[in-house]
């Protein structure tokens, strides 16, 4: 679980031109080496989950979320503020008050509670009604993962094509509702503002945004 949510934020570190390069490049080395634990991490939720009882997924609902309160809660420590030289209890209110410090907590854990929401770890059930037989199908000229039924991205960037994103099902598999699916645009169109501002896209005459699936 911990190394979902640190994947997000390595993610973030290894493109972010801001960050030391000796650091970006560690966080790419993490990167590369997280995502094959991640995978087999996903496939044995994903048998473990199949035919469990209700009661085995109401105790692993409490579990995870558990869990990922204390994961997340400890993922930046007081004394980081100290070292930057800022009063340490002011700069906790502070934090604690701050949308945007909640809004990247949550998006750092979004990954992770729709897979698991998916495969029926949460409370809720496995995905919104009517989900049921729904699943990505390959999109031509686009890369596709045929066990998740994705198209392998990162933020909604398609993994190997650069300017080219995806948004809804497709991105993350058949869960959720419209609300997630806003949210999910959302984290999208900031990856591809994010591009341009920082010039890792170049005007083209035409360009797509694959959206959903059938």
């Amino acid at each position: 679980m911990a190394e979902e949510v640190l994947d997000v934020m390595q993610r973030d570190w290894m493109r972010d031109e801001r960050v030391v390069p000796f650091v970006r490049t560690i966080n790419n080395i993490h990167v590369v080496e997280e995502s094959r634990h991640m995978r087999f991490a996903r496939d044995d939720v994903r048998e473990r989950m199949e035919g469990s009882s209700r009661v085995r997924r109401e105790i692993d609902a409490v579990a995870i979320a558990s869990a990922a309160y204390v994961i997340v809660s400890s993922m930046v420590s007081p004394d980081c503020y100290t070292a930057a030289v800022l009063d340490r209890d002011r700069a906790v209110r502070e934090a604690a008050g701050n949308e945007h410090h909640h809004s990247m907590m949550r998006s750092s854990c979004a990954g992770l509670m729709e897979f698991r929401g998916s495969v029926g770890a949460l409370r809720g059930g496995p995905g919104p009604p009517g989900h049921e037989g729904h699943r990505g199908v390959p999109l031509p000229g686009l890369p596709f993962d045929e066990a998740a039924g994705v198209v392998p991205n990162d933020h909604g960037r398609v993994e190997g094509m650069p300017g080219t994103y995806v948004v809804g099902w497709i991105k993350r598999g058949s869960s959720d509702g419209i609300g997630a699916n806003r949210a999910d645009a959302g984290q999208t169109v900031g990856a591809l503002v994010d591009d341009v501002v920082a010039g890792r896209v170049v005007a083209r005459p035409r360009r797509r945004l694959w959206v959903g699936s059938r």
